[in-house]
C-alpha cells in the first residue's frame, strides 16, 4: 500500500507543476506518429494520450511523449505477442474504465469533454487502485521508450538518451539482431557461443 501511495502522491503532484505547460502545448497532440497497424481506438487513443501528456509534457527541460514516441512503443507492446496478454488486455481495459467514470460523472464519453472537465476525470482516477496501477503501468512504457534503441522507431534522435547523459551499451541492435529477429531465432534452437553468431 506504501508504494501505491507513493506513486498516486508523485503522479499527482507532477500533473498540479505540469498543467501549464500542458494546456499551452495541446496542438502538440496532433503532431504525434500513429501506427499504421493500431491496436486502440481513437477514442482510447485519446485518452492515452491526454494521460501521458500530463506526465510528459512539451517542454524545453526534458523531452516530450512526442520525441520519445511513446504511443508507437505502447503499440507496439500491444501487439507483441510475448507480453502477458493479461497485461495487454488491462491497458487496454483501463481506457474503457476512463471512459466509464467519464459517463458517471458527466453522462458523456471522454473524447467529448471540455479540457477542464477531462482535468477532473484524471484526477478522480488516480484517487483510484485501478487508476494509479494503470497509470504506473503507462509510466512504465513511457520509460522504456526514453530507453529504448531509438532502431525501435523510440527514443527519436536519442533524445531520452541525451536528456539523461546516457551511453548504450554495446552492441546496440541492427536490422538483422534486433528483438523480433532475436525472438524467431530462439525458435530455431539455436546455441549461441560467440557473439558474431548474433
Amino acid at each position: 500500500m506504501e508504494r501505491r501511495d507513493f506513486i498516486k502522491k508523485v503522479i499527482a503532484a507532477g500533473i498540479v507543476f505540469q498543467l501549464p505547460w500542458y494546456i499551452s502545448c495541446q496542438s502538440e497532440q496532433s503532431k504525434i506518429m500513429i501506427p499504421e497497424k493500431e491496436v486502440l481506438s481513437s477514442e482510447q487513443r485519446e485518452i492515452v494520450l491526454f494521460f501521458l501528456q500530463h506526465f510528459f509534457p512539451e517542454v524545453k527541460a526534458s523531452p516530450s511523449i512526442k520525441d520519445l514516441n511513446t504511443y508507437t512503443h505502447i503499440n507496439n507492446y500491444l501487439l507483441d505477442t510475448n507480453i502477458d496478454p493479461d497485461e495487454q488486455k488491462y491497458l487496454i481495459n483501463g481506457t474503457k474504465w476512463i471512459d466509464e467514470t467519464s459517463m458517471e460523472t458527466f453522462n458523456k464519453n471522454f473524447k467529448s469533454l471540455t479540457e477542464e472537465k477531462k482535468e477532473i476525470i484524471l484526477i478522480k482516477v488516480l484517487n483510484t487502485s485501478w487508476g494509479t496501477s494503470w497509470s504506473s503501468q503507462l509510466l512504465t512504457l513511457t520509460f522504456e521508450s526514453l530507453l529504448l534503441d531509438p532502431l525501435y522507431y523510440v527514443n527519436l534522435q536519442e533524445a531520452g538518451w541525451k536528456w539523461l547523459h546516457h551511453k548504450p551499451g554495446t552492441p546496440r541492435p541492427t536490422n538483422e539482431n534486433n528483438y523480433q529477429k532475436l525472438l524467431e531465432r530462439k525458435k530455431e534452437n539455436l546455441i549461441i557461443t560467440d557473439l558474431s553468431q548474433l
